[in-house]
């Protein structure tokens, strides 16, 4: 949140998906105001069929246009069979960052 928040522009919008596992400490966060920052949550699993439609667009666009390089995020590849194995690794390896399940 930190680094997001910092890289947003002046009156940009800082859009975040995700539950947070420990608490966050904000280190600038009057950006948020004084540079009018649009901050927003978003909790896809709450969303309605049609506010999804709404929001994906918006939200994956940095994916699209490759603003955000996802290949080197992902810390782990299982195939489906293996999922019980894949969530012990997630649950227990703190350094794992994305694991991907392939059907």
């Amino acid at each position: 949140m930190n680094l997001a928040t910092e890289l947003v522009r002046p009156m940009g919008v800082l859009i975040f998906q995700g539950d947070f596992l420990q608490p966050v400490t904000l280190n600038d966060i009057h950006r948020w105001h004084h540079q009018s920052l649009d901050v927003r949550s978003v909790g896809w699993r709450h969303y309605t069929h049609q506010l999804l439609e709404m929001w994906s667009p918006d939200c994956l666009r940095v994916l699209q246009h490759e603003l955000v390089k996802v290949k080197p995020l992902i810390t782990s590849n299982f195939p489906l069979e293996k999922a019980v194995e894949a969530f012990r690794l997630a649950d227990e390896d703190p350094d794992q960052l994305k694991i991907v399940l392939k059907s």
